[in-house]
């Protein structure tokens, strides 16, 4: 069982929010947790593209379904990951 008291969540949306998070402790956590985020975001941005070719829909259309301004990251104190995509 997980104990929420060690988990931290911070919401990105600047160079600047990553400098005030990220500390000597944490940094290879954050950086191992952005590198598979981002290779899944990179991933679904590919997959979305093929599709849209198929479908002879404009890539730009079926992308804004993804857009995000910002990213949360939770410290749980593990090198590992969850994605989840909200829609409003």
């Amino acid at each position: 069982m997980e104990n929420n008291k060690t988990k931290k969540e911070y919401k990105i949306k600047t160079i600047a929010d990553i400098i005030a998070l990220v500390t000597e402790e944490n940094s290879a956590r954050f950086l191992t947790d952005f590198a598979k985020w981002l290779a899944f975001m990179v991933a679904m941005k590919e997959s979305v593209s093929m599709v849209a070719a198929i479908q002879g829909v404009p890539i730009e259309e079926m992308l804004k379904e993804f857009e995000r301004d910002e990213m949360v990251w939770i410290d749980d104190g593990k090198e590992s990951m969850e994605i989840i995509i909200k829609t409003e």
